[in-house]
């Protein structure tokens, strides 16, 4: 019933709301053990909606796991909220980008792949994968950023 409420919502509000739905039932099949795939439940979450926006939309093939994770780099870092809220965005700015935040998705990615020195990062090697697979997120950033990532294997700093 939730698809009801949807449709009194507007455009941006009812794909934010079935990205965290989505988000959900995929963190839930995780963390009950009912996945044929053995990842962290958060992980898992992210890795579901992604997957299934490609899926949805018809896009041929649907990336490698390999590809899917490192464009996953930055929403794996953040807080859970804060990573559900930004995937929510980052589905919305490549379905309908005119009713994105595109201002408030860029900062958030750019915060999440930055990194001070001594951090250890496990998501630096696919933030630079990412870069070199030119992931959706990819046309957030300035040209000089992108190049940056590729000299530091993925940080900023």
């Amino acid at each position: 019933m939730d698809w009801m409420k949807d449709l009194l919502k507007t455009p941006p509000q009812a794909s934010r709301a079935r990205t965290r739905r989505l988000y959900q039932k995929f963190f839930d099949l995780e963390a009950n053990g009912s996945s044929l795939i053995k990842l962290d439940p958060h992980e898992a979450g992210l890795l579901g909606v992604l997957r299934t926006h490609y899926s949805a939309r018809g896009i041929e093939p649907i990336p490698p796991v390999y590809v899917l994770l490192s464009e996953l780099a930055p929403f794996s870092v953040m807080k859970k909220d804060d990573a559900v809220e930004a995937l929510a965005e980052y589905v919305l700015w490549m379905e309908k980008p005119r009713y994105a935040k595109k201002s408030w998705l860029t900062t958030k990615i750019l915060e999440a792949l930055s990194t001070r020195p001594g951090d250890e990062s496990p998501q630096q090697p696919s933030a630079h994968l990412a870069v070199k697979n030119n992931v959706g997120w990819c046309d957030l950033l300035y040209p000089r950023t992108k190049a940056l990532i590729l000299l530091n294997q993925g940080s900023l700093i």
